[in-house]
């Protein structure tokens, strides 16, 4: 557990504040879950309870717990970097997904190693991420998506978003 918790990615409860409780979910997450992810060998994990008793709450402060775990270790030390994703309840294209998906996703690493709160929020779409990355391999990556969604190669989009 961090010292602090830098709040990077909003949190739909409020006043952070208010988030109290879940001492067992926090332990097995950050303690058995974290240490077999660190390793590489953490399976997937099912949050299921019934609408309204804080599963969205839970993953966002899991979030926000992590990325600020990642201010206190050193360069090269960190293994894991926290990724959130909400999907929309409404139809979409597999091309929208993977682009939404893609600029989530690229935006909360630069945040994470740059350490800039500001990237998580998503002030940026598709066609603005470039001006945010400085990674030749993020780039390359960004130009080859381009080139999918102007083709319209929407599971082109996906594998590289995936």
């Amino acid at each position: 557990m961090p010292e602090k918790i830098e709040y990077a990615l909003p949190e739909q409860i409020g006043n952070p504040d208010l988030f109290v409780g879940r001492k067992e979910e926090f332990d097995y997450l950050l303690g058995d879950w974290y240490m077999t992810l660190e390793g590489n060998f953490a399976q997937n994990q099912t949050i299921l309870s019934r609408r309204k008793k804080g599963k969205t709450s839970l993953l966002q402060r899991l979030f926000n717990i992590l990325w600020s775990a990642g201010a206190e270790r050193k360069a090269g030390e960190v293994s894991v970097i926290p990724f959130y994703y909400s999907i929309r309840d409404e139809e979409t294209s597999l091309g929208f997904f993977a682009k939404d998906f893609f600029t989530q996703l690229i935006g909360q690493y630069l945040s994470y190693k740059k350490r800039d709160k500001g990237l998580v929020s998503g002030k940026y779409d598709f066609k603005t991420l470039s001006r945010i990355i400085d990674d030749d391999e993020l780039l390359e990556l960004y130009e080859t998506m381009k080139l999918n969604d102007a083709e319209n190669n929407w599971k082109g989009m996906w594998r590289i978003a995936s």
